[in-house]
């Protein structure tokens, strides 16, 4: 019975991808899996290294002196601080890279004792490469997401409902949209909301609540008591993975653009004052032959 044991939870533990050993509690390799014993020999140094009868301790350590890797003496610090008792579990993220590819680990070191008093510990190392290589690509997502945003003067908001505060997941740090709207209640947004906009801030952002109704809407809001910023708000009511219902969207600073149309009105308007005071006749052609304006002077005339 006790070898059908011992060949049960052996052939349990090669079973696993994970790189496990049992260690003593002085580092001294006890039992390794199958998946130990391949890496070591194609990585490690084979198993006169980190084979059953190597102090592990002594190798996480010489790798850390010899490399000056701080991985190396990282781990050699957290598995002597199991073994020693001053806590019962202990993981770090490293890299394992080569030549030929890039690779990284999770190593869990846990200790336990037998009935006899005698301190184990299992150490494994799991493959993470994979999940590594998500969180870098994502990583790299958000800090491009980051700065679209930065140049597009805009931040991305959501709501848990209609008449709950603003909570902003991203923003261009030289926009006031965060500073006047995050963790305002929509009542609070209103009263900052330039009072001839109220009623559409409050028509198109306050009354949508309906699973994939959307919204867009454009508003002035009072920044300080001397100075208006134009606001357009587009955003959505989703739901998340636990089927709650939410509202996402952005908010654009459009003050400038709106500056601009509104000095373009006024140029226009005062072409056209000159234009009507023109004896001559004067008209304005686009390229597809399409007349936009004519002067008084042309309605005279004809």
């Amino acid at each position: 019975l006790l070898e059908e044991a011992r060949v049960f939870l052996k052939s349990s533990l090669d079973a696993l991808p994970s790189h496990i050993a049992v260690v003593d509690n002085h580092g001294k390799i006890l039992l390794v899996n199958a998946a130990w014993s391949r890496f070591a020999d194609q990585f490690g140094g084979g198993s006169e290294c980190c084979g059953i009868g190597a102090n592990y301790l002594a190798v996480c350590e010489s790798v850390g002196h010899a490399n000056f890797c701080d991985d190396g003496t990282q781990a050699a610090q957290g598995l002597r601080s199991v073994l020693c008792g001053d806590q019962e579990h202990f993981e770090m993220e490293y890299p394992c890279h080569d030549e030929h590819e890039e690779r990284w680990f999770l190593m869990r070191v846990s200790r336990f004792q037998l009935p006899s008093g005698e301190i184990r510990a299992i150490v494994s190392h799991y493959n993470v490469t994979q999940l590594k290589q998500v969180q870098l690509q994502l990583r790299e997502s958000i800090e491009t997401l980051k700065l679209a945003l930065q140049s597009a003067r805009l931040a991305v908001f959501e709501r848990s409902d209609q008449h709950a505060n603003y909570m902003f997941t991203f923003s261009s740090p030289d926009s006031s949209i965060v500073s006047t709207l995050s963790n305002q209640l929509p009542s609070n947004v209103l009263q900052k909301v330039h009072i001839s906009d109220q009623a559409e801030y409050e028509k198109e952002c306050l009354s949508t609540g309906k699973l994939g109704e959307s919204y867009y809407c454009q508003y002035r809001v009072h920044i300080d008591p001397q100075t208006i910023a134009w606001y357009e708000e587009r955003a959505q009511v989703v739901e998340d993975f636990h089927g709650n219902r939410k509202t996402l969207g952005v908010i654009i600073d459009i003050t400038d653009r709106k500056y601009a149309e509104e000095q373009l009105r006024e140029s226009e308007e005062r072409f056209k004052q000159i234009a009507d005071t023109m004896p001559q006749i004067v008209w304005v052609t686009r390229p597809d032959g399409y007349h936009t304006y004519f002067n008084r002077r042309w309605f005279e005339y004809i």
